[in-house]
C-alpha cells in the first residue's frame, strides 16, 4: 500500500493534492484534518499491541465497526502527550457485550462454592 502525507494550503475552500508519477492507484481515500490537529510525528515506535490493532483486517466489520475502528486508529496513531488525559471509550463500537454478560454461569458453583457473601467471596463450608 502506498501512502502520501502532505500539508496542503486551503485556497478558496479547495485543496489540491499533487501525486507523484509512481502513484498508480485509480481511487484514493482522502481524510482532511486541520494541520494543527494532524498526526503527531512518532517519537518512539508504537507498542506491538497497537501495531497489531492498526494492521487488523476490517473487511468483515460492519459500517459502524469500521467507523469506530477508524476513529480509534486515528487516535492511536496520533498518540498523546504525557500531560494529556487518557481517552475513555477509545474502542467504543468495536466490541459488543452479550445481553447476559452478568448472568450466572451454569457451573458458577464450581468456582465460587455454593454460598458466597455479598462480595462474591466463598463462605467456609
Amino acid at each position: 500500500m502506498q501512502a502520501i502525507r502532505q500539508i496542503a494550503q486551503v485556497v478558496g475552500r479547495r485543496v489540491t493534492i499533487d501525486l507523484p508519477a509512481s502513484f498508480v492507484a485509480e481511487q484514493v481515500e482522502v481524510i482532511v484534518l486541520p494541520a494543527e490537529e494532524a498526526v503527531l510525528p512518532q517519537t518512539e515506535p508504537l507498542a506491538p499491541a497497537v501495531q497489531e490493532f492498526l494492521a487488523l483486517d476490517t473487511t468483515a466489520f460492519s459500517p459502524q465497526q469500521r467507523a469506530a475502528y477508524e476513529r480509534a486508529s486515528t487516535l492511536l496513531r496520533r498518540g498523546r502527550r504525557p500531560d494529556e488525559p487518557r481517552i475513555l471509550g477509545i474502542f467504543a463500537g468495536l466490541v459488543e457485550v452479550a445481553d447476559n454478560f452478568d448472568a450466572p454461569l451454569e457451573d458458577e458453583e464450581l468456582w465460587w462454592g455454593s454460598e458466597t457473601d455479598e462480595y462474591g467471596m466463598s463462605l467456609p463450608q
